[in-house]
């Protein structure tokens, strides 16, 4: 845009200095014609007016050619995006009196905290299959709670006390699951909390 400026004021100045136009002055006044907010008229006199309104009329008239060769426009506005809103999802039957929430849903994501397998009473069932099963019910019910499906499920981790009911626990979560499957990472850790053979958390995400 430099350089379309340069040649503008070379132009118009090599043409104000030509002899057929020494006479023409260029006047510039505050309301006539509209070129991007600054409204200019272009008049003829005689010679009367000096060099200095010549090249104030040269500024003008290259300020006023870039800004139409511009189009005039100014940058689009950004538009503020809305915030995603954030809320708690505990439906009944998940666990109660928590220090932290089943699952938190932002925006099309859904957060499900790491869930046991516990009974309707709160007690955790006996082996490591029907853990497995009550702990992945849990999960299906907070996330459907949170508006989604098991298929909306992106990410699993599973933590069980013991690495040899590996086999087990995989034979009851493969059957919540459609196809694609989750991903998942599964690790075995020193403890678990209540003694719990297993916990599962995962994340749910909704196509937008």
């Amino acid at each position: 845009m430099e350089w379309v400026l340069a040649y503008i004021v070379g132009y118009v100045w090599s043409r104000l200095n030509e002899p057929k136009f020494s006479g023409v002055i260029h006047e510039l006044r505050a309301e006539d014609t509209p070129v991007c907010g600054l409204r200019v008229q272009l008049s003829s006199r005689r010679p009367k007016e000096s060099k200095p309104a010549m090249k104030k009329a040269i500024l003008v008239l290259a300020i006023a050619s870039v800004a139409a060769m511009a189009g005039c426009s100014a940058p689009a506005p950004q538009t503020q995006q809305p915030t995603e809103q954030v809320r708690a999802v505990n439906p009944p039957g998940t666990p109660e009196g928590l220090p932290f929430s089943n699952g938190i849903l932002v925006g099309n994501t859904l957060y499900v905290a790491g869930t046991q397998g516990t009974d309707a009473n709160g007690k955790l069932e006996p082996d490591i299959e029907s853990q497995t099963r009550a702990a992945l019910q849990l999960i299906q019910k907070i996330v459907e709670s949170g508006g989604m499906t098991m298929g909306n499920v992106v990410a699993v981790n599973v933590y069980l006390s013991d690495i040899k009911d590996f086999g087990k626990m995989n034979g009851v979560y493969k059957t919540f699951f459609p196809d694609p499957k989750p991903t998942r990472t599964t690790v075995q850790v020193a403890g678990l909390v209540n003694g719990a053979k297993i916990e599962i958390s995962a994340i749910a995400a909704k196509p937008r």
